[in-house]
């Protein structure tokens, strides 16, 4: 915009910009551009509604983050690398006990994979193949090199690039909805160029990788992928991650487990059995995704995988959608979304609704494109965005404790100039320059 400003020189002249001289002069400045500014406060006002937890627990983000120092040493085929975090680890008494570090050697890093899998060199050699086969796809990891041990179970360990983080560490709704979208992509790229079904994607499956300029989807695990047969009947035990199977999935595994137990009674139960076989195919995996998707907006509160605390008492969609009694109420998924994600309701809805048809994989592709371009391109990064619901939750805090709205705008002022009250919620409003996680292809 136009407008008056000082500018530098000894006379009367036209300059542009703000500056101190000894003369003033009338000049044209241009104005700050409230394009973005409104878009970014528009952002928080769309949040007005969103509860915050005190205290915030805020998670590190790993574009910001120091270099870890080494935690350990693990030694694969007589070299050794530096263990520099753990970044998976799977849970329970039975699977395959699953561990994935952030490793580094020569000042490269990588990821390993370390685990088990039932059966000799041929169970354990499906993954590699598999990687083997995809090689080429962008988003599917680089094998660089592999090491199997043991006989009835075989010890597993892959080296991969790139480095990469979760899917629920995304950084932005936008960023989220890509990842999906992206995904989506790569699964429809396997079953169409290489013709292989991935048939095991969950939430800890997907992943984001940064490369110093974007950022891009990966698909990791492909040690239950399956070469694509006319039939689509595989046999069981590649057949997805619970919670995140389709419903005809886990109808066909309880109807397996039924007819076990029947054989069972049986005498021939004493000869060998044949493994039972379950019908698989690229949409039960578009089910998955959709599962994944819900899973987040309901189980997380933020960006960089802030978990929500669901209550017990109340009946979370995720905890009851492996049970028969499950069903894809409207009216509950409106509810349960947190407010962080209430922008993307109209996409599950959407989704939703193509389910209930004959799926095909274009229209879901164009649907989360079609939302994807409505998002806001510049959201607030995530340090703004808690730095704001931190300051407002003090507020709130404030407000009741002393019933006088004139002092809590106080507190925020105060918080500007004096931090120790959001050092108390571990939190600073400064962000200090730190070194950069250094990105290698």
């Amino acid at each position: 915009g136009k407008g008056k400003g000082k500018g530098k020189g000894k006379g009367k002249g036209k300059g542009k910009g703000k500056g101190k001289g000894k003369g003033k002069g009338k000049g044209k400045g241009k104005g700050q551009d409230s394009k973005t500014t409104s878009q970014d406060t528009s952002e928080m006002q769309d949040d007005d509604e969103f509860p915050v937890e005190l205290s915030i627990e805020v998670p590190e983000d790993p574009l910001h983050a120091l270099l870890p120092e080494s935690i350990g040493k693990i030694r694969i085929n007589n070299y050794y690398y530096n263990m520099l975090e753990i970044i998976f680890s799977s849970q329970g008494l039975v699977g395959c006990g699953s561990i994935c570090y952030l490793a580094r050697k020569d000042e490269e890093e990588f990821i390993i994979k370390d685990h088990w899998v039932l059966g000799g060199e041929k169970e354990a050699m499906n993954e590699i193949n598999m990687m083997k086969k995809m090689s080429g796809v962008r988003s599917v990891p680089t094998l660089i090199k592999h090491c199997l041990k043991g006989t009835s179970w075989t010890h597993v360990h892959l080296i991969l690039k790139p480095c990469i983080r979760p899917l629920h560490k995304f950084r932005s709704k936008l960023e989220l909805l890509s990842s999906i979208h992206d995904i989506i992509k790569i699964q429809k790229e396997a079953v169409e160029e290489c013709k292989v079904l991935h048939s095991d994607c969950s939430l800890n499956n997907a992943m984001i990788e940064d490369d110093g300029k974007d950022t891009h989807v990966m698909l990791i695990d492909w040690k239950f992928a399956v070469n694509i047969l006319k039939s689509r009947n595989y046999t069981v035990g590649g057949t997805g991650t619970l919670p995140f199977m389709s419903r005809v999935l886990l109808l066909q595994l309880h109807l397996c487990d039924l007819n076990g137990a029947d054989e069972c009674k049986k005498a021939s139960c004493l000869k060998a059995k044949v493994a039972p076989l379950v019908r698989h195919g690229y949409h039960d995996d578009l089910k998955l995704m959709f599962y994944i998707f819900i899973w987040i907006c309901i189980e997380f509160r933020g960006p960089l995988g802030m978990k929500c605390k669901l209550e017990n008492t109340h009946n979370w969609i995720p905890h009851q959608w492996s049970a028969s009694k499950f069903k894809h109420y409207i009216e509950e998924l409106s509810k349960q979304f947190h407010p962080y994600f209430k922008k993307l309701l109209p996409v599950v809805l959407e989704w939703y609704y193509l389910m209930r048809e004959p799926m095909k994989v274009s229209d879901v592709i164009e649907m989360l494109e079609r939302h994807i371009t409505d998002l806001l391109m510049n959201e607030p990064s995530p340090e703004l965005l808690v730095s704001w619901w931190l300051l407002k939750g003090l507020k709130a805090e404030h407000s009741v404790s002393s019933g006088k709205e004139g002092e809590s705008q106080s507190l925020i002022d105060e918080t500007n100039c004096n931090n120790k009250q959001v050092i108390d919620y571990q939190w600073t409003l400064e962000i200090a320059p730190k070194s950069k996680r250094s990105k290698t292809g």
